[in-house]
């Protein structure tokens, strides 16, 4: 895998979840001058996935049965909620309580043989919020009320990052692109 770009599977809210997210995000930026903070949308990230040494990536059908796989290996139902902010290897999360979701999906991932990390950030189980270019000043000052949050559905993804800076930089110019998607719904356990 370049060092340039990474395929993130990715777990993405609602739309007013997103939205929330989002605002955080901005707020951060506003406060703090820290790029990263609004460098990508709001995504929970899960792992990393082996790209092969193919330039576009995964081909679209191992994407899809990759995607199929995880979300097979969640069980439904499943609601997951914020739980404040938390620091993850120098990154800032907005950290999440799913119960299982997040470690089954991250173990499906596992299993699957597609999991390569590092990437451009840590793997949490939280949105992803940056501040990974944050000096230890800016991170004592970062006191926001996160806002609760809760849902029951999402959509998981293959999100491509690439920037000519890297995992040392991403934040500086970063591209992303969702290659593919489905609804989580999970499965029922009987």
């Amino acid at each position: 895998m370049p060092p340039d770009s990474c395929l993130c599977l990715a777990l993405f809210a609602p739309g007013s979840v997103d939205a929330e997210v989002g605002r955080l995000q901005a707020t951060i930026f506003r406060e703090q001058g820290l790029a990263s903070a609004h460098a990508v949308p709001p995504l929970v990230p899960i792992g990393f996935v082996r790209d092969g040494d193919a330039a576009e990536g995964l081909p679209a059908g191992e994407a899809r049965t990759l995607l199929a796989g995880v979300e097979g290996a969640v069980t439904a139902p499943w609601r997951a909620g914020t739980a404040g902010l938390r620091w993850h290897e120098g990154f800032l999360f907005l950290g999440m309580e799913s119960g299982t979701l997040w470690a089954q999906a991250r173990e499906a991932l596992r299993a699957r043989g597609a999991f390569a990390e590092p990437g451009f950030f840590p793997c949490a189980e939280g949105f992803l919020l940056g501040c990974g270019d944050a000096t230890d000043a800016q991170r004592a000052s970062i006191r926001l009320e996160p806002p609760r949050l809760a849902f029951s559905s999402a959509t998981i993804a293959l999100v491509r990052l690439s920037s000519p800076f890297g995992s040392g930089g991403y934040w500086r110019e970063v591209y992303w692109e969702t290659l593919e998607e489905r609804p989580l719904r999970g499965r029922r356990v009987r």
